[in-house]
């Protein structure tokens, strides 16, 4: 997956609103659904724990159902490519100690996927205005620069994919 220019202004007013506009529709529908389920197979004297339950399971998969039918439309576009690129950088996590060791022994491939990992999540948490671990980012950014200029080689983000963690 290549990494991409994304508006961070729209990112942040799609993202909002959907979060809120999911919340809304959870909570309104998951009333809505509780309440006919209560009065078509309710028992008044009794708990309806059950029914509320399942009127929540209803609505949440009615939910991932309306974002996979809807994550290709245009308005979702920038919130989709950063669910895409978190979804790419928890695998890299999975295999990352693997990959800094073989990018210490001076492995192009390490690098580059460690140059993806590193310009990839940076974009991430600049979108989501995460700058609490940004000191300790930076920290092992420099290592990552140190190992590159040991290598003598310059990353090339352009040529991460899946495909090359499974070397590690």
């Amino acid at each position: 997956m290549q990494l991409q220019t994304i508006d961070k202004k729209r990112y942040r007013d799609h993202a909002r609103k959907t979060t809120f506009g999911a919340i809304a529709l959870l909570l309104g529908g998951s009333l809505l659904l509780s309440s006919l389920l209560i009065h078509l197979v309710g028992d008044a004297t009794g708990s309806n724990f059950n029914l509320n339950l399942a009127s929540v399971i209803i609505m949440i998969a009615i939910m991932v159902i309306a974002l996979l039918k809807f994550r290709s439309n245009p308005y979702f576009y920038e919130m989709d490519y950063v669910w895409r690129v978190k979804f790419e950088l928890s695998h890299i996590n999975r295999k990352i100690l693997a990959v800094e060791k073989a990018a210490k022994n001076h492995n192009n491939i390490a690098l580059d996927i460690l140059g993806y990992y590193y310009q990839a999540t940076q974009q991430v948490w600049l979108l989501d205005d995460n700058t609490i671990s940004m000191e300790e980012f930076v920290i092992k950014e420099s290592k990552f620069k140190q190992w590159m200029i040991d290598a003598n080689h310059k990353a090339e983000i352009s040529n991460y994919s899946r495909v090359l963690l499974h070397k590690f």
